[in-house]
């Protein structure tokens, strides 16, 4: 599915969105909702999305950091 320059904005959006709370929940709860595996399908869309439209790259894209916050558990 070939999408427009509007349609990958929202979707950019939408799986930047999911991914922070998927982040939330694996790195900071300890308690992920979906499979490892998922999350790498929502993080690739938004790799292939942003390999597409340069231009809705941004710095706080999970695609241009590494890992999340870590548990309150660590020192």
């Amino acid at each position: 599915m070939a999408l427009d320059a509007s349609e990958a904005a929202l979707r950019v959006l939408e799986l930047r969105s999911a991914l922070a709370h998927h982040d939330w929940c694996y790195y900071v709860l300890d308690a992920p909702k979906i499979p490892d595996a998922s999350y790498d399908l929502l993080w690739h869309e938004l790799q292939s999305i942003e390999r597409c439209f340069p231009e809705l790259v941004t710095s706080d894209s999970p695609t241009q950091r590494v890992g999340g916050a870590p548990a309150q558990g660590f020192g």
